[in-house]
């Protein structure tokens, strides 16, 4: 490979792809990259190669090819996607994901300049399959991924800072059958990591005080995992009625679509609070192991919890303004500081704006 200090991407590509796989919140926050490439380089061929998910998820998007791969668990579904990529040529490979897996399928594809997270970020010595990186920055997820514009040569004032899930009318129409006729509030109480996930008893009463003073019902949502179900069985059991239980029966784009119809989502960091920023509904976010400022709901956090802060100062024992940026807090205790007041004055100034 080419030193990454030196080495430049073409100034005009005409063929481009992006190799981004998982998970679902960043999918949805690579969005605003690919807006961005389509309006710098129209005439562009632009792929992206994702997974059933991401393809089922984001398929709509304008002037996007989806090239959907399996998951590679052996020589031989590498050898096989290098077969299957042997005709399709690059001028440039942005590298938006870096894993073990992705930087061996870098290994499979044919030409093109190749472009990685800085060292900082990259993970499984993604440096070593990149031709040059991406400048670190202390920014937005979302951001990070509008770098790998700024290195094909796109000024900042040309980004486009906005997510999109492209969601039709049979997508809507076909979740409306399970949405309550009154105004709800969609909560999805579980994240992929157990250290995210804020308590039982505060999302029950939150639900209970939706329902008596802003005259709200509840739907859950999240996926339908044994802890998730747990989970979302003690906050139903804790708000009583007036409660619709979706754990678990939704796709990622049908969970999009009931999204967009709730008033807000209360969740902690979890993938779909991106869901839901992506079609314009407000999201009260609860933050501790990382800074909403890094993976919050993009340019929408206004109603967000910072529970960071606090978290830094009691399970790592540091000042939070000497950690950086990407630091989070790997710790169970991390939410236990964000107590049922604050989410409430949160979520109270919120309906004020949703009436």
């Amino acid at each position: 490979m080419e030193d990454p200090a030196v080495s430049r991407p073409p100034a005009s590509p005409r063929r481009i792809a992006l190799l981004r796989l998982s998970a679902l919140g960043d999918l949805v926050l690579a969005t605003p990259l690919v807006a961005t490439l389509r309006q710098a380089f129209p005439e562009a061929e632009l792929t992206w190669i994702t997974t059933r998910t991401g393809q089922q998820l984001l398929d709509g998007l304008e002037g996007v090819r989806f090239r959907v791969v399996e998951k590679i668990r052996s020589p031989l579904g590498w050898w096989r996607f290098r077969r299957e990529m042997a005709g399709e040529p690059f001028d440039v490979i942005l590298a938006a994901q870096a894993s073990l897996r992705s930087n061996l399928m870098l290994l499979a594809m044919s030409g093109g300049h190749r472009i990685g997270f800085d060292r900082a970020r990259a993970r499984d010595f993604q440096s070593s399959f990149v031709d040059s990186t991406v400048a670190a920055q202390d920014e937005h997820l979302a951001d990070g991924f509008l770098g790998f514009a700024g290195a094909l040569g796109v000024p900042e004032s040309a980004w486009v800072r906005r997510c999109r899930i492209p969601l039709t009318t049979q997508d809507r129409e076909g979740v409306s059958r399970w949405l309550p006729t009154e105004p709800f509030l969609a909560i999805n109480p579980s994240a992929s990591k157990v250290e995210r996930n804020w308590n039982a008893a505060g999302y029950a009463e939150l639900g209970r005080r939706v329902r008596k003073e802003l005259g709200w019902s509840v739907v859950l949502t999240g996926g339908g995992g044994g802890d998730e179900r747990r989970l979302a069985d003690e906050v139903a059991a804790g708000i009583g009625t007036g409660v619709t239980d979706l754990v678990g029966k939704t796709t990622p784009r049908q969970l999009a679509a009931v999204l967009e119809r709730a008033k807000a989502l209360l969740a902690p960091d979890t993938g779909p609070v991106h869901l839901a920023n992506a079609v314009g509904t407000p999201v009260l976010g609860l933050y501790a192991v990382a800074r909403p400022a890094l993976t919050g709901p993009y340019r929408a956090m206004e109603w967000c919890v910072d529970g960071y802060p606090d978290a830094v100062r009691r399970c790592l024992g540091r000042d939070p303004g000497s950690v950086g940026w990407h630091v989070r807090v790997h710790d169970v205790r991390a939410m236990e500081g964000i107590t049922v007041e604050r989410v409430w004055e949160r979520m109270q100034a919120l309906a004020a704006t949703r009436r």
